[in-house]
This record gives structure tokens, sequence and C-alpha cells, in this order.
């Protein structure tokens, strides 16, 4: 667990903040991030068409379900059907337009020291499989901060402050709310990235409370 606000004070919570977990699908930011920083850099935009290998197509993919190989689908939609219903063929095909090792690069430029994407989803990891996409709650709240702190003060971090704000927004559409904002009062903004996989259920968000801090 980590948790922080926007102030310089330390964490309000850290337990084992440093030691590296099995993502499940919150490793989708560092995929959003790329994408954005693309856009950022010019070398893409939300209207570019990516086209659908078929390597790429799997189960837990509500928007591309009746997807076929060959067909193209704007990289905008991609990800908000890879953030907002965790499409897994969506995030292949990020993965795949991409490449590891420049999603790897974003995350290492941005200083996610214990993350790490190692691998396409699959419809199927066996229990005794080690798990090759890996992060640490600290990372993790670290990136989320610099989101946030750069949309809210205009700053460049990790991206430029107006694609940190297209990143809360897309967040903001999050289709499961059983984990973090299940907790939060009613009416509280919440732009979260859950994960599931066997054994796992990880949440991630930048909640939005009342008043200043």
């Amino acid at each position: 667990v980590y948790a922080r606000t926007l102030d310089d004070e330390p964490p309000l919570v850290s337990v084992r903040a440093g030691e590296p977990f099995a993502s499940a699908s919150v490793i989708k930011l560092t995929i959003m991030l790329t994408v954005y920083r693309a856009y950022d850099a010019g070398t893409a935009a939300p209207d570019n068409l990516v086209t659908i290998r078929a390597a790429d197509l799997i189960g837990g993919s509500p928007v591309l379900a009746y997807a076929r190989p060959g067909q193209r689908y704007r990289m905008g939609e991609l990800v908000r059907a890879m953030i907002q219903q965790s499409d897994n063929s969506a995030s292949n095909s990020l993965i795949s337009g991409f490449g590891f090792d420049a999603i790897n690069g974003v995350i290492r430029a941005c200083g996610l020291t214990g993350t790490r994407l190692g691998r396409h989803f699959a419809d199927y990891v066996p229990a005794w499989h080690v798990s090759a996409n890996l992060t640490t709650p600290r990372d993790i709240g670290t990136l989320l901060y610099a989101i946030e702190h750069g949309s809210r003060e205009q700053l460049d971090t990790v991206a430029q402050a107006a694609s940190c704000r297209a990143m809360i927004d897309v967040l903001l559409g999050q289709e499961d709310k059983s984990k973090i904002p299940s907790g939060l009062p009613a009416g509280t903004p919440c732009a979260n990235k859950t994960g599931e996989i066997d054994g796992v259920r990880n949440d991630a968000a930048i909640v939005d409370p009342y008043g200043d801090t």
C-alpha cells in the first residue's frame, strides 16, 4: 500500500511500498503514458489507425470481443478501451504497436525503477508462472502523483500538462468502481485503474477529496 497527498510531506501510508508485485492490468497505466508521450512528441495522434493482429486478440476484451485480424481502430479508442473497460486485446495491440523497448524506456525515463512490462496479456497464465509484468505501490503512486501534479499546476511532468489532464479524464471513465471508489463518499471524483489475475486484486487511483488538501 502507498498513499500520499500533493504536498511535500512523507506518504500517509507506506507498507511494502518498494516491493515488486504482479501488476495485472495496473501496468496499462504505463502503456497509456507511452501513448500520450508519443502524442506530445508528434509521433502519434488519437486518430491514427492501428491494425489488429490475430495474436493480439484474446479473452477479457469487452470492446474488441468481435474484432477480426486486419481491422483497424483509432489509437484513442484503443486507449479508452484499455483503461475504462480493461480490454486486453486493445492493450496487446498498443503493446505490439509501440514495442516493449519503447514502453519500458518510458517506464525507466519516468523513474519507475520497480516496474517492467515483460509480456503481452494472455488468455491463461499457469499458476506456477512467474509474473513478467511487475510494479511496486510506490512506483504507481509516484506516477499518479506526477500526472495529477502536472494537470493541477499546468506543468510538464511525465507528460505535457494537457496530456496529464487528458489521462485523468480517461481514468475518470473507468467502469470498475468496486475497489477504491467503493470506500469513498458518494460523488468523490476518483480516477482509477484496477487489475485482477489469479491471487491478485489491485487498484490505483487519484482521489480528489473536498477541500484544498
